[in-house]
């Protein structure tokens, strides 16, 4: 059984693989580009820290509607019942995959925005307020540290809403619109 989840495993990957690989080259390009905006009020690092926060979320919210919807669309949930996987094992692995890849994203794309944004690190974990040469930073820094609990909101609700209703929905897209939707409900409530 062991031998099934990685192999469920490695074909879930190499199915997530060319949509990390755009997002990810994605996120880098608009990073390197950042360096062409003018920072004087803290544009630039908005535009880092958007990239490192934002497209990740999106990457996993994707990889959430494509989970088990986009397996009813090609016509692979067959093959995975003929498999005889354990559902909540299968549920599992694609989780786990999704996850995984979401969070190695993350790890690439965050120092980026952080080396980027010019803070010098051993300054920042003393005082947090203190702000560096940077002119601009100032403006900038509650508007990242905003969107730094936005996206980990987005990200957990999407990644949620979407497993859930790529479940229950037979097609990617009306998965990643009501997911979308769903998690807009979320925030509205809480």
């Amino acid at each position: 059984n062991t031998k099934l989840l990685h192999r469920l495993a490695w074909k879930e990957l190499r199915s997530l693989r060319a949509l990390w690989l755009s997002l990810l080259g994605m996120a880098l390009v608009v990073q390197m580009c950042s360096a062409l905006i003018d920072n004087s009020h803290g544009d630039r690092v908005i535009l880092l820290f958007g990239a490192a926060l934002w497209l990740p979320v999106v990457f996993s919210r994707a990889c959430a509607a494509m989970a088990f919807a986009g397996e009813r669309e090609e016509g692979t949930d067959q093959l995975l019942c003929r498999l005889a996987a354990p559902p909540l094992a299968l549920w599992g692995v694609k989780l786990t995959m999704i996850v995984l890849c979401t969070v190695s994203m993350f790890v690439i794309v965050y120092p980026v925005a952080w080396i980027g944004s010019g803070v010098d690190e051993r300054v920042w974990a003393h005082n947090p307020y203190v702000i560096t040469e940077l002119s601009g930073f100032r403006q900038a820094d509650g508007v990242v540290g905003q969107m730094h609990g936005l996206a980990i909101f987005w990200g957990v609700c999407l990644l949620s809403w979407g497993m859930f209703f790529s479940l229950l929905l037979r097609r990617v897209l009306p998965c990643l619109v009501v997911s979308v939707l769903a998690t807009l409900l979320t925030q509205w409530l809480v």
